[in-house]
């Protein structure tokens, strides 16, 4: 076990290397690997959305009624663990959607199925240097809370270009409810 991972309870929170934006009262959260346009897309969505993060993202769970949530992640702050005191001080904003990014010259978005979609999941959270060194009985509380976010979260592949009217055109494509 790292000295990390003794402040990291892992059955409360995990950081993914993802970004995130509040929308309305809730989260969208975008995965993909360096360079997939995680941070461009909230740059493209902050005239209409709130960015919460460009790089790390928190989950928080169980946040209510057995939903997740986010939490800031590293916008202005260094790149740190949650300490338990932290996870009491944290806001977190419910979690509504996920996103899987890649640039395209058009937008398109479609579901994603379960198991593409925890692959996503597990990509981002091994994506966190910090991550790679838990023990197998946190890697598997890990996948079951995967499992249980792809279960409980729409999970979208999102082909989106590099334009400014990005948000109209994504709200127009998923459910009014996100």
């Amino acid at each position: 076990m790292t000295g990390n991972a003794l402040v990291y309870d892992l059955s409360k929170a995990f950081a993914i290397h993802a970004s995130a934006v509040k929308v309305n009262d809730g989260a969208w959260v975008f995965l993909g690997l360096s360079g997939a346009g995680k941070s461009t897309i909230c740059r493209l969505l902050s005239p209409y959305a709130e960015p919460l993060a460009d790089d790390w993202t928190y989950f928080i769970f169980p946040y209510s009624d057995n939903r997740y949530a986010v939490a800031r992640g590293d916008i202005g702050n260094a790149k740190k663990l949650l300490s338990p005191q932290d996870l009491l001080d944290v806001r977190p904003i419910p979690l509504r959607a996920i996103f899987q990014l890649n640039q395209a010259q058009a937008l398109f978005v479609e579901r994603l199925d379960i198991p593409e979609y925890c692959y996503h999941l597990l990509v981002a959270f091994f994506g966190i240097p910090f991550n790679s060194n838990i023990e197998i009985a946190s890697r598997k509380m890990v996948f079951s809370r995967v499992m249980l976010i792809a279960q409980a979260v729409p999970g979208y592949q999102l082909h989106f270009p590099l334009s400014a009217d990005i948000f109209s055109a994504l709200q127009s494509k998923i459910p009014e409810d996100l």
